[in-house]
């Protein structure tokens, strides 16, 4: 589950496949999205603006636009973009400014921070953080965006610096 900050809007998914997105003052559903039977969210995170969510499945990452005007809501909610090779995520958090968010890859137990560009998609090496030994179970970010910390099941928490200017080759 995850709150839009700038909208009054929740969206939640679960093991019955759907996506659903309610709007939290007048206690309406606005969207429910069902997936087929070999695609389950496992989890999600709002854009700030509202407009976007990224959904996480089995074997990948999937960018959603929302488009909750209109009469033909569900044709206009669809995925623009993916990220493959991205296995058993249970945590995504997108930064206050939604340029960045962040995921755990849970891969072969390797519980990978990787940290996108969320208007290009890139993944730097240089925002790919590894350290927990166990499952990463929170994920928040500094007012700024410029420190993401994450807290494991294996007692540690991490802050991880967000460096806007390193230039890499």
């Amino acid at each position: 589950m995850d709150i839009c900050i700038r909208k009054p809007l929740i969206a939640t998914c679960g093991q019955d496949k759907t996506i659903k997105v309610w709007n939290y003052e007048d206690k309406s559903l606005e969207l429910n999205w069902s997936f087929s039977t070999n695609e389950e969210p496992f989890a999600l995170a709002f854009h700030p603006s509202g407009y976007h969510i990224v959904v996480a499945f089995s074997d990948k990452l999937k960018f959603m636009s929302i488009n909750i005007h209109g009469q033909s809501k569900m044709d206009k909610n669809r995925h623009y973009k993916e990220i493959s090779q991205f296995k058993n995520c249970k945590e995504i958090k997108f930064s206050n400014g939604g340029q960045y968010f962040a995921a755990v890859n849970g891969t072969n137990n390797a519980h990978v921070i990787h940290v996108y560009k969320f208007y290009t998609g890139e993944n730097p090496s240089h925002l790919i953080f590894k350290a927990h030994q166990n499952k990463v179970k929170g994920i928040m970010w500094s007012k700024d965006d410029t420190v993401v910390a994450t807290c494991g099941a294996d007692g540690f928490v991490y802050a991880w610096k967000i460096d806007n200017d390193l230039k890499h080759d």
